[in-house]
């Protein structure tokens, strides 16, 4: 097979035409509001929402293969990092201030990010409790929380294909996400506005789901593609 067809349709846009990611077709596909330049040309380019992507293959003789899809949920790009936090990182952790960045690393103790503060943790581990009070942003996006997790009055979170060992607990967030991941302890949810959204993408919800998080969907988890985030504004 010479490369895929693909095509996305939502409500918001017409069908649009892609013949395979043109670096590598080992590589992901990579899907943001602006798109990627790669030769002039643009690729992966959606705007934000809930896409529905086709797409097919094509040998060196032009046969067309079977059409197959999958889903892509596009969403806001976290805040522009002031501080970023690679490789090992022991003890507590204070975000006090600015944006506090974990790209990939390993954090073994306590995070606690205070009023107007923001984390955002990008792959990687933290073996500790994740406390948020106040905060302007915290994004979990593909990381692994061995501790429980509480987010009380955040202005904007997300929890996008992470692995939550421990109980959550998100009181008066706005427009809070929780979609595509695993949480293994208690999930509980109240006076959020409005109540947790999953993006029509599902968790895998190992404990029991209490108030506004009774009814997220239980599913296999998100899958690749299935929630993605803005590379821009």
């Amino acid at each position: 097979m010479c490369g895929e067809e693909l095509r996305a349709r939502s409500f918001e846009t017409e069908k649009l035409t892609y013949f395979g990611w043109p670096t590598s077709s080992e590589l992901p596909w990579t899907f943001s509001e602006d798109g990627t330049v790669i030769d002039h040309l643009v690729f992966g380019k959606l705007p934000r929402g809930r896409h529905t992507v086709e797409y097919r293959s094509i040998d060196a003789a032009g046969n067309h293969g079977e059409p197959g899809e999958f889903t892509v949920t596009t969403i806001a790009p976290p805040p522009a990092c002031t501080r970023t936090i690679t490789g090992e990182h022991r003890g507590p952790l204070a975000v006090t201030g600015g944006v506090t960045c974990l790209d990939g690393a390993r954090v073994t103790g306590p995070v606690v990010v205070g009023r107007g503060a923001s984390l955002v943790v990008t792959g990687g581990r933290v073996t500790g409790t994740l406390t948020a009070s106040e905060a302007a942003a915290v994004h979990l996006l593909g990381a692994r929380l061995d501790g429980a997790f509480s987010a009380d009055r955040t202005g904007s979170l997300h929890i996008v294909s992470a692995d939550v060992r421990g109980a959550v607990l998100l009181t008066g967030n706005d427009a809070p996400v929780l979609s595509g991941s695993t949480v293994r302890g208690a999930l509980a949810c109240t006076g959020n506005t409005p109540a947790p959204a999953d993006l029509g993408v599902p968790n895998a919800l190992r404990g029991a789901g209490a108030g506004q998080c009774r009814e997220l969907r239980d599913g296999a988890g998100g899958e690749r593609y299935e929630a993605v985030q803005h590379l821009g504004e």
